[in-house]
């Protein structure tokens, strides 16, 4: 398993088994973040989270269409962002929802992710409640807001384009008659 535990107090440190079943059994809050689903990582979420294996199934494989599934003791979400490095492709991100649990999911190291717990942290994330749903949130928040540079990108072309084509419009021209 290859990821990061994040707590509630912002601390974090690289994710263990025993690491990740410490909160769970003590009913703590805790963010577990995961680069892919290896067979170890899939045995702890349907086993010691308690997420439906078509749920954990679906974690595994990437190319998927955002959506929102509800099950029911967590939500599990496919979300889509601009990647850091190249806005014109997207990441995905899987991310399991529970009230003391943030589980995601994503391939290769992930800036999105990193920004937004620096944003948890800036806030003093430990002092919202209900913690799970701030933290939903501004993940979410942050990948929504990385396509704003990109659809920048796009509007910025659209009136060059728009001014190019107003300049370009032929000119009236009158026509005399001559008889």
């Amino acid at each position: 398993m290859e990821g990061t535990l994040i707590q509630a107090d912002g601390k974090t440190v690289d994710a263990t088994v025993d690491l990740v079943r410490q909160p769970i059994a003590a009913g703590d809050f805790l963010w577990l973040d995961l680069e892919g689903v290896d067979d170890e990582a899939s045995q702890l979420l349907r086993d010691d989270f308690g997420f439906h294996p078509l749920a954990v199934e679906d974690a595994e494989h990437f190319r998927q269409r955002p959506k929102i599934d509800d099950f029911e003791n967590f939500t599990y979400f496919v979300v889509h962002g601009a990647k850091a490095d190249d806005p014109s492709s997207t990441l995905e991100l899987h991310l399991f929802y529970s009230d003391k649990r943030i589980v995601t999911v994503h391939q290769g190291a992930q800036g999105r992710l990193a920004e937004a717990r620096a944003r948890l942290t800036r806030h003093n994330a430990s002092e919202l409640t209900p913690l799970s749903v701030s933290v939903l949130y501004v993940v979410v928040d942050t990948l929504v807001d990385s396509f704003f540079p990109v659809l920048s990108v796009f509007d910025d072309a659209s009136t060059r384009s728009r001014t190019r084509s107003s300049n370009c419009r032929p000119r009236s021209s009158s026509v005399s008659s001559s008889t």
